[in-house]
This record gives structure tokens, sequence and C-alpha cells, in this order.
């Protein structure tokens, strides 16, 4: 009876820590379980998620009558237990943040260009610990994100290309349809501009743009 009461108490214990202390700006700086309890005590939903009953110790407490959380379980190694896992998970979620925005400054710093495959980038950055530490969903989420902003950028600037040599669409398409000579003879008047070249992986993408 005393184990069931327990664990029902504990399975509360993670959900109303994450209320209480969502985030580890939220710890004070002695994030010892003792300080940690006192600073639970002083928070304003403390009532709505404990019940101190000084002459009647959490083993027997009516959990039918009482849903709150007896204050004294907390000194128990169990609900300690519970602390440390929230507190480590928290760290765990910080560091991953960390590697996250390492990874994306670090794409941001490397020369990529638009239409290159993860893998392919990802082994000339093998030597940065982001790299190498991130869950590979984690690197393919931020690398697609990174990737479709190069192509949107990649693609405003070949039309900005295309504004700028419009006098060759003018001196090719001379027909009601662009035929696939007068994409040739474009294509060679504009494969030295670097935002042809940007397209290089792209080529279809930037073969649609032409028409």
């Amino acid at each position: 009876y005393i184990c069931r009461k327990m664990q029902m108490y504990l399975r509360i214990l993670p959900k109303v820590l994450a209320t209480f202390l969502p985030d580890l700006e939220s710890f004070l700086p002695n994030n010892s379980w003792i300080m940690i309890q006192e600073q639970l005590h002083t928070h304003p939903l403390f009532d709505a998620h404990f019940v101190i009953n000084p002459d009647v110790p959490w083993q027997d407490i009516d959990d039918s009558l009482e849903p709150r959380i007896p204050f004294d379980l907390l000194s128990t190694p169990e609900a300690e237990k519970v602390f440390v896992d929230h507190r480590d998970s928290l760290l765990r979620e910080e560091h991953l943040r960390a590697l996250r925005h390492q990874f994306a400054e670090l794409l941001r710093e490397t020369p990529i260009v638009p239409g290159a495959l993860l893998k392919d980038v990802r082994l000339a950055l093998s030597e940065h610990d982001c790299v190498n530490t991130l869950p590979d969903s984690e690197l393919d989420i931020i690398y697609e994100d990174y990737q479709r902003l190069l192509k949107e950028r990649a693609k405003e600037q070949l039309l900005e290309l295309f504004q700028v040599r419009s006098s060759l669409f003018l001196q090719y398409c001379t027909g009601a349809i662009v035929t696939q000579d007068d994409l040739g003879e474009i294509s060679k008047e504009l494969m030295d501009d670097e935002r042809w070249i940007a397209m290089d992986l792209l080529s279809q993408d930037r073969d649609l743009a032409l028409i």
C-alpha cells in the first residue's frame, strides 16, 4: 500500500517540477535538493500542488481525499531521484540547444552551395564536435532549413541575373516558344556568372526558371 502511494505521488512529481522549474534559469544558484525544496515552498503555486500536514506523515495521508503531494515526501531518496532526473534532462536539453546553435553557425561560416548533400558537407566538417554529437535527425532538420534559405536566395539572385541580362532573352527568344537551342545559347552566355554557377546543383530548377 505504501509503495503504491509513493509511486502515485512520484508519477505526479515530474510534471510539478516541470511547472515550478521549467528551465535551468529558474534554479537557485545552489541547486541542491534541500535548497530546491525551500524554493518550491515559496513558489506562488505551492499550495495548488503540495500539502503540508505536520501531524500526519505522508504514509498516513488519505490520498483519495488529498490529491496534492505531501511535502514531507520530498525528503525521501526516491523524490530526490525524480529531481535529479529532471535537472539532468534540462542539462541535456541545454547542451543540445548549444550544439544546434553551433551547427547552424558553422553552416553559415562554411562555403556551401545550394543543393549540396548533407553527407558531403558533414564529411568536410567532421572534426567539429557539434557535427559528431548531434543526432542525425537534428542535423537533417537544421541543414534542410539552411538549404531552404540558400535555395531561395540563389533563385532570387538568378532572377536578378535574368533582369540584368534581359536583352539576351530578346535576342534569342524571338519565336512564340522558347526552344532548346534558345536555352542553350542563353546558358552559354550566362555560364560564367556567379549567380548562374550557384545553381549548378539545381540545374533543373534553373532551366525551369528560364522557361
